[in-house]
């Protein structure tokens, strides 16, 4: 019985025993718990995180659109229209393949709209017509006639639209015509320098005869000529011509008859003066005979003799000359490159800058709109160009300085090629 009663409390004490070791054990496991949260978990790196974007997706490019004005039909563009139009595609080319422009602070692409002008004022009222309000276009660069210019100028810029034309005239350039831009540097700037340089040159000179287009190109150059010239006392006399024209004889004979020491061929664009040298050749002409109207050798060969050419002198500054500034080389070198070889019209290297002026100011304005863009040009004092640095000029002329005046040269044609006399800079006050 005694020992029943012992083996009972033996087997309580037992399991009170292993009750308590199992109380002690848990409570253990509560104390490590509770130091596993407590107590801080070394990193070696930044917690784990759902990814953020912290950068803006790219903004998609807006489009500018630069309307080209110019003859592409017709004699007209094979002469320049079709020159002007490549060079201006090539050019938005070149700046969209690098990503577009970025114009105050955000990106476009160029879109480069075409227009025919036909060569005349009434195609070039109904090109700039489109290009406004069929297009859109807000930039125009052209036409390349001071006559189609003079048709359409006060319409463009009643339209609020930046024009770059290729025309000299004072009625072009005015304070009413303020987002107007010339791209070139024209007669104005070169033909009384050069009508004087000539005469410097050529003392023997006393009668000229001022051979040009019955047109407002031709006379309006001719008033600027006969100007000049006054404190020489020379007889200058003006024979116009019609431009349509391909006989010439008839004006040439009363020129010649007038026994000038030297011709001025200004005004007179390059297809026509080929033909005029020739016909002035065979009436046995064999004075001198100069243009501010650039030429160059290899387009008037085309169409002449070397001896109908030989001693013109004018203003130029030809692509293929060795000693030509390196900006305008690689312009045709690019052009070439892109319509292949031969297929250079050396029309550009006259009007070339049209292009890059446009985008020089689009590069510099606070946005993309014709006011912003003329801003950025005036700012400018000097912008560079094919030909080298070039300013703005014609404040006291035109009484609105958005004249380029860039580096010319004068030249001389010997033996078929032009040969460059002098590098110089125009001036135009």
């Amino acid at each position: 019985m005694l020992l029943r009663r012992l083996l009972s409390l033996t087997i309580v004490l037992v399991l009170v025993v292993a009750l308590m070791s199992v109380f002690l054990l848990a409570c253990d496991d509560d104390d490590n718990d509770q130091t596993q949260t407590t107590t801080p978990v070394q990193t070696t790196g930044s917690p784990k995180t759902t990814p953020v974007q912290t950068t803006k997706p790219a903004e998609k490019p807006g489009e500018i659109k630069i309307g080209v004005l110019a003859p592409l039909t017709g004699r007209g563009a094979a002469m320049f229209g079709e020159a002007i139009a490549n060079l201006t595609k090539l050019r938005a080319e070149q700046i969209n393949a690098a990503g577009g422009l970025m114009v105050g602070g955000k990106p476009y692409l160029l879109n480069v709209v075409l227009a025919d002008d036909k060569l005349t004022p009434e195609g070039a009222r109904a090109a700039a017509d489109k290009l406004i309000y069929e297009d859109k276009v807000k930039f125009i660069i052209g036409p390349w006639s001071t006559t189609q210019t003079a048709a359409i100028e006060d319409y463009v810029s009643d339209a609020g639209v930046w024009h770059a034309p290729a025309s000299t005239s004072v009625t072009t350039f005015t304070p009413k015509h303020s987002n107007t831009w010339s791209p070139y540097t024209g007669s104005s700037a070169t033909q009384i320098p050069l009508s004087k340089w000539v005469i410097a040159k050529y003392p023997q000179i006393k009668r000229i005869v001022f051979l040009a287009p019955d047109d407002e190109t031709g006379k309006s150059w001719f008033k600027l000529t006969e100007e000049a010239l006054k404190p020489y006392n020379l007889y200058v006399k003006a024979i116009y011509y019609n431009r349509s024209a391909t006989d010439y004889y008839p004006w040439l004979t009363k020129a010649v008859a007038e026994n000038p020491d030297a011709i001025d061929l200004d005004g007179t664009i390059s297809p026509t003066a080929t033909l005029i040298l020739k016909q002035l050749y065979e009436l046995g002409y064999k004075g001198i005979k100069y243009s501010g109207t650039t030429y160059v050798a290899e387009e008037l060969l085309k169409g002449t003799s070397k001896e109908s050419m030989e001693g013109l002198m004018g203003i130029n500054m030809s692509s293929a000359m060795d000693n030509a500034p390196a900006g305008l080389r690689q312009m045709r070198a690019d052009y070439e490159a892109k319509y292949g070889s031969g297929s250079y019209n050396t029309a550009l290297d006259r009007i070339g800058c049209a292009p890059d002026i446009l985008i020089a100011g689009l590069k510099s304005a606070t946005a993309p709109t014709p006011a912003a863009v003329t801003a950025a040009l005036e700012s400018m004092k000097t912008i560079d160009t094919i030909f080298g640095p070039g300013t703005w000029g014609g404040l006291k002329t035109f009484g609105i300085a958005h004249y380029l005046v860039a580096p010319s040269g004068i030249v001389q044609v010997h033996d078929g090629k032009d040969v460059l006399l002098s590098i110089w800079q125009p001036e135009m006050p």
